[in-house]
């Protein structure tokens, strides 16, 4: 009897230990061979929203256009409605670009269908400035299923992000969206065979959380979220976000720094992405861009090895936000030393507003790199067949 409560001492010391360790010796998991990403060639561009160049945000006609430009892949948002239909559509509320003021959650698809998304739509740059996009004709918000049915089969990397992105959730409801959301998403993914063609993604942990409990053999990650810096923001995630299980009977937030330092350990140790179970992680630009996120050693400018030592040494990252509305007006000359510092940096995929800038200064770094290749010394080559052809 001794021996006993010795052995289960033992153990729950141990486990408390494992848990004061706060993940630190965890690393990603791989993404698996035989996916769909593994399969495709590095870097990959994939369409942000779809091609909203060419057709409204998050519509199927946006996602067939990138097909057409040959694009790597398609990232769209995906809510439920009042009655449990998964639908393409990023806001919260349908006014912004349908021009009926109603809640997303507060209506079923039979009154959604009736709509259609504007030809003229405004997206806000900041607090003071808008710019108007003009497309050709009025859109429909699709189903989900509609648009993976019209995907499948093309070779295509599938970015699906869980919506609405409160961060951190505002009410109980918010998490309750967040288990059903996730879960009917990974059902119809593996309804449909397209386990290997999909990456499923949110700025809310809570949906990731859900997948890696119903879902866990698909690939996800946490998106991380400029608004976690703000101080205000960072105090509520840290009380929020230590309810997720795991986190919670870790007591990793025990002791943590508050506001944005919570939020840069959060970031750099991969602590909240490795409770989840995520697969991989992409950056938007503007934390990409701020190493003050990062470290604060002012002699350090690639933010990759940092997060590969502590999220593991084969961890996947991208970009996303690259060549938004933000940055209409462009250099060739600028974007070719812009892309070519994020392929330098080892990122794989960059998640962006315009397919067809990033893939030329891909295709100019490739030109480039095979020009100083045809021009580099070709006598060793030479002297090595002359060798060759004495020795038959």
């Amino acid at each position: 009897m001794n021996f006993f409560f010795f052995y289960i001492s033992l153990m729950l010391l141990l486990a408390e230990e494992s848990n004061q360790q706060c993940f630190s010796g965890v690393k990603f998991k791989s993404i698996p061979p035989n996916h769909l990403y593994n399969r495709l060639k590095k870097p990959l561009v994939i369409g942000y929203l779809g091609n909203i160049i060419r057709f409204q945000e998050n519509s199927l006609e946006g996602m067939m256009n990138l097909i057409q430009i040959n694009a790597d892949g398609m990232h769209m948002q995906v809510q439920l409605t009042k009655d449990n239909q998964l639908i393409l559509f990023g806001d919260d509320n349908f006014y912004r670009l349908t021009k009926e003021d109603f809640l997303v959650e507060n209506l079923p698809f039979s009154e959604i269908v009736k709509m259609n998304i504007q030809k003229e739509i405004e997206y806000k740059l900041s607090d003071s400035t808008t710019i108007k996009k003009i497309y050709g004709s009025t859109v429909k918000v699709p189903l989900l299923s509609t648009v993976l049915n019209s995907i499948k089969g093309n070779n295509k990397l599938i970015y699906i992000e869980l919506v609405p992105n409160h961060i951190p959730p505002q009410n109980p409801l918010d998490r309750h969206r967040a288990v059903e959301v996730a879960k009917l998403v990974g059902n119809l993914v593996k309804q449909l065979q397209l386990e290997n063609d999909v990456f499923i993604v949110s700025k809310d942990p809570f949906k990731i959380y859900a997948l890696s409990y119903y879902h866990p053999q698909l690939q996800f990650g946490w998106w991380p979220d400029v608004k976690m810096f703000d101080n205000i923001t960072a105090y509520k995630m840290k009380e929020e976000y230590n309810d997720i299980p795991v986190i919670y009977e870790s007591n990793c937030f025990d002791g943590t720094e508050n506001g944005f330092l919570f939020a840069k350990y959060l970031l750099t140790s991969g602590m909240l992405a490795k409770s989840i179970n995520s697969t991989l992680i992409d950056l938007p630009l503007e934390i990409y861009s701020n190493m003050t996120y990062f470290s604060n050693k002012i002699t350090e400018t690639n933010i990759v090895p940092i997060l590969q030592s502590n999220y593991g040494q084969g961890t996947s990252i991208g970009l996303f936000g690259v060549f938004s509305d933000k940055s209409a007006l462009y250099s060739p000359e600028d974007d070719l030393k812009f892309i070519r510092s994020l392929t330098d940096n080892g990122l794989t995929r960059f998640i962006t507003n315009d397919v067809n800038r990033v893939k030329i200064a891909l295709q100019r770094i490739v030109l480039e790199s095979s020009s100083t290749s045809l021009n580099s010394p070709r006598w060793p080559i030479l002297l090595g067949l002359f060798i060759s052809f004495l020795c038959l």
